[in-house]
């Protein structure tokens, strides 16, 4: 593994992604990533489209869409799991989304766009794309000074070397295909990191 972090006891090889740049070590993009962060969590690897990365610099408000986080609870460090008690985390982490009839919720955004009230991340669905991984596919409103937007976002739960490592790809929500869109990209993303952590 050409690049790889340090999580406790074991390494996290962040793979080689076409088009994408792992940039976690740019003091730039992580004190940017960090705003957004919690103190609780450590970020493993950090990932920005090659257009973003180009133009991350070029502004005081970078505009961000389709990256993807690594990250763990510290608390998480040095801690085996074990596939059993590794489902459990994942029912227990289910507990806080918000389930919802998603075509209601696809209505109602087209009938008031921005204006529709997201008080927490919904859950659209939830499935496992391989052995090591849960995928949680949700929604959220995200705002800002200057404007309110749509988010999905790919929650990965994965185990890697027997250790709790988060996943997260985002992107705006554009409208239904944008769910599809993402659900690909995410897939195909934790396939490369799944494999590149195959002990």
């Amino acid at each position: 593994c050409e690049n790889s972090k340090t999580f406790g006891d074991i390494e996290v090889c962040l793979p080689d992604v076409q088009g994408m740049v792992e940039c976690c070590e740019n003091q730039n993009i992580k004190s940017f990533v960090s705003r957004f962060d919690f103190d609780v969590n450590e970020i493993i690897g950090f990932y920005l489209t090659q257009k973003d990365f180009d133009n991350f610099n070029s502004s005081d408000r970078p505009n961000i869409d389709g990256y993807l986080k690594i990250y763990s609870p510290k608390r998480m460090k040095n801690q085996e799991i074990n596939n059993s008690n590794f489902d459990e985390m994942v029912q227990l982490f289910k507990k806080n989304f918000l389930e919802s009839n998603w075509d209601k919720i696809s209505e109602k955004i087209e009938e008031l766009g921005t204006n529709l009230t997201v008080d927490s991340p919904i859950l659209m669905e939830n499935y496992q794309p391989n052995e090591t991984t849960r995928t949680f596919i949700t929604f959220n409103k995200i705002a800002s000074e200057t404007n309110e937007d749509f988010q999905i976002s790919a929650l990965n739960l994965m185990n890697i070397k027997n250790r709790l490592i988060w996943v997260v790809y985002y992107k705006s929500y554009t409208g239904p295909e944008s769910i599809q869109t993402l659900k690909s990209k995410n897939d195909y993303l934790i396939g490369k990191i799944a494999m590149s952590n195959v002990e």
